[in-house]
C-alpha cells in the first residue's frame, strides 16, 4: 500500500506544509483513510517558545474538501483539540508525510510533530 506522501504533490514554506492530492491516487487515498475529496491538506507547525522552556511547536492540521468545507485540529505544546482515534490516525499520517518530505528534501523537520 502506498503512503500518503507518495499520494500528493508537497509544498514546504515557513514552517507550514501544503499536501495537494493527486487524482490519479484517489483510490490509495481513499484505501489509507481519507474520503477522496480532499483538495488540500495544510500542517502548520508554529514556534511556540516561552521563556521557561525549550523550543516547543504547536501544530494545526487543517483538511479543504472539493465542496469549499474545511475542518482543523490543533495539538502541541498549547494543549490540543479533542478528536476520535480516526482523525489522530490521520494526523499521524499527515506528519508522517511531512517528515518523509523533509528526510528526502534535506529539511529539518519543525519539532516531533508527536
Amino acid at each position: 500500500m502506498k503512503k500518503l506522501v507518495d499520494c500528493v504533490d508537497m509544498r514546504y514554506e515557513n514552517g507550514t506544509f501544503l499536501l495537494i492530492p493527486r487524482q490519479a491516487d484517489e483510490i490509495d487515498l481513499i484505501m489509507l483513510g481519507f474520503d477522496g475529496t480532499e483538495k488540500w491538506i495544510r500542517l502548520e507547525c508554529l514556534d511556540y517558545n516561552p521563556k521557561w522552556t525549550s523550543k516547543c511547536y504547536v501544530y494545526t492540521a487543517t483538511i479543504c474538501n472539493q465542496n469549499g468545507k474545511s475542518w482543523s485540529w490543533q495539538w502541541g505544546y498549547g494543549g490540543y483539540t479533542l478528536v476520535s482515534d480516526s482523525v489522530r490516525e490521520t494526523q499521524h499520517k499527515i506528519v508522517e508525510a511531512c517528515q518523509m518530505y523533509c528526510q528526502r528534501n534535506g529539511i529539518c523537520f519543525p519539532g516531533k510533530g508527536w
